[in-house]
């Protein structure tokens, strides 16, 4: 029970993927706690804490697709030694990863997935604070903002109504974290309108 009381927001959607497709490896959005349920065909997962994510990425490239099998081969001692780890996702199984943890996945055949993202009450302002950087550090703010806006409601997230009925944050808390995400649009407005100039 206390596991669904911690919960902030669940986001849950359904995936199709082609056979030989895959993603790079990536963190999800906000950090986010991450389970997928696959329906049909199989999957291959590679994972590791963030404090390892540069070694995940050096060792699985955008092109390491087609030959993941050999470089997991090659590179087990170097796997084991940076926590990153990896499975095949046969179909009825399920996947869970923690907040945080780099990964990539590689679709074997046609799949069908059922895909589920968290935030937990305590990542909130891990959350905002993610949103402020990579707003800042964008190129395009603008598409930053519609590009994380696919993935989850950030204006839900950190209104008052949702985070007082949904966090166990104070009223004093709550008020300060909507007024920092308030900024963080305010300040995207600005540059975006400032670019556009």
């Amino acid at each position: 029970m206390s596991f669904f009381v911690a919960i902030v927001v669940v986001i849950a959607l359904v995936y199709i993927f082609l056979a030989n497709s895959y993603s790079c490896t990536h963190i999800d959005f906000y950090g986010c706690s991450a389970l997928n349920i696959l329906i049909t065909g199989r999957k291959i997962w590679i994972w590791a804490p963030v404090s390892n994510f540069d070694q995940l990425k050096s060792l699985f490239p955008v092109d390491s697709s087609l030959n993941v099998f050999q470089i997991v081969e090659k590179n087990k001692v170097e796997m084991l030694k940076h926590q990153i780890s990896w499975c095949i996702q046969e179909p009825g199984q399920a996947i869970y990863l923690p907040p945080l943890y780099g990964h990539l996945v590689i679709n074997l055949e046609f799949s069908i997935s059922l895909g589920m993202s968290f935030i937990f009450k305590n990542q909130v302002d891990f959350s905002l604070s993610w949103v402020r950087e990579h707003v800042s550090s964008s190129k395009n703010p603008k598409k930053m903002l519609i590009a994380m806006n696919r993935q989850l409601d950030i204006g839900q997230l950190f209104s008052s109504r949702f985070l007082s009925q949904n966090s166990s944050h104070t009223a004093s808390e709550i008020s300060s974290i909507s007024k920092g995400y308030s900024h963080t649009v305010q300040q995207t407005k600005k540059k975006v309108l400032s670019d556009d100039e």
